[in-house]
């Protein structure tokens, strides 16, 4: 099945979640680390609008690098040379089993229940990073005039002659990559393929000493985020996806009900049933009691829904987001539901970092574009 073909299913499912609330795009700052005093660069989102811009997100860019990235595999040096390096696909995320407690959906005889979901791990926070470190990083590299290049985790409008631009809003300043040599150049701006770059981390950029291409990653398990099905299908199998105005109306309320009870819920989420299968399930996050959730939300939501426990409330983690913006640092925050925990998007897990999301460890996900390389 091809991947563009996948996307375009679940957007034209997911319509009617869409369309019941508006959607505010992240801002996009090429040119943020001009000057690297510390900034806010947060998008203060509520549940409901992190979980449109992950799809939306995963549909562009899927789009993007499935029509535009070239095949991978070289190795070119840009520092000093050594040994040739074996092409390496991005280290995959670490997950630990969710809680026990087994979701709630419609009325099942399925035996066993299914697989709890996976979830990052609680614990411990990422190596720090300090200054002369063998670090690793991916993406790409586009040319700056004053940084000489700047690490891009996902570029779009590779195409024409419209310039390459950064979808996100974190960038790292490169050195030792050679971008004209190594890249392309669109609308007066060069850009390279979609990179492994290791080298050491000089505590304010990422010096290069070697640059291997690659394929891109699954985009789904770039982004933050786990959209399966915690929950059993009914005994009769889920019901076709809801439609039409009545379709709308009860997504609206489902969005009215889950927004409206921020003490009970996290936050809610549209998950497919497989690969193969465009039917479409809403779940919902809650630190209440599953079984009258459950009760509750179906009766105005009377379609695929499945209710699963999170270990924190919207309003708890929405007083995380706020104390994490309020450091002022250039990081991008937002709450993920279907995690149940803030996304802390950052440009390296470095002593100052670990020092202030420290106190908020076990209700955020940090997710650092330059890693501490291991052994």
């Amino acid at each position: 099945m091809a991947e563009d073909d996948d996307i375009d299913r679940l957007l034209r499912n997911s319509g009617t979640l869409w369309r019941s609330k508006p959607i505010r795009m992240p801002t996009l700052h090429g040119d943020m680390f001009r000057d690297i005093r510390p900034r806010p660069a947060l998008l203060q989102r509520s549940w409901w609008q992190s979980a449109a811009i992950a799809l939306v997100l995963v549909a562009v860019l899927a789009v993007v690098a499935l029509r535009t990235l070239l095949p991978g595999g070289e190795t070119s040096f840009v520092g000093a040379p050594g040994p040739t390096s074996q092409v390496v696909s991005p280290a995959p995320m670490t997950f630990e089993p969710a809680p026990t407690t087994t979701p709630v959906g419609p009325p099942s005889t399925h035996s066993p229940t299914a697989p709890p979901r996976a979830t990052p791990t609680r614990g411990p926070l990422p190596p720090v990073v300090a200054s002369g470190d063998s670090v690793v990083a991916y993406g790409y590299v586009l040319e700056d005039e004053e940084q000489g290049g700047l690490l891009c985790e996902r570029v779009v409008a590779r195409s024409g002659t419209a310039p390459p631009k950064c979808l996100f809003e974190v960038l790292v300043p490169v050195t030792g990559v050679d971008v004209r040599q190594l890249g392309f150049e669109a609308g007066g701006t060069w850009y390279t393929d979609y990179m492994r770059l290791d080298g050491r981390w000089t505590g304010g950029s990422l010096a290069v000493d070697l640059a291997t291409r690659l394929k891109a990653p699954s985009l789904t398990d770039m982004l933050p985020g786990k959209f399966d099905i915690p929950c059993e299908a009914p005994l009769d199998g889920w019901s076709e996806n809801a439609s039409g105005a009545e379709g709308e109306a009860a997504a609206r309320a489902l969005a009215t009900a889950v927004d409206g009870d921020p003490d009970t819920y996290v936050g809610f989420w549209t998950a497919r049933v497989s690969d193969s299968d465009d039917t479409i399930v809403n779940v919902v996050g809650t630190v209440s009691d599953l079984a009258q959730a459950m009760t509750e939300l179906s009766s105005v939501y009377p379609y695929n829904l499945c209710v699963t426990a999170s270990d924190h409330s919207r309003r708890q983690l929405d007083e995380v987001v706020e104390s994490v913006t309020a450091l002022g640092q250039s990081w991008t925050v937002y709450l993920e539901p279907s995690l149940g925990r803030v996304v802390v998007w950052l440009p390296v897990f470095d002593a100052a970092a670990n020092q202030a999301l420290r106190p908020f460890e076990s209700m955020i996900y940090i997710r650092p574009v330059v890693s501490a390389a291991s052994d």
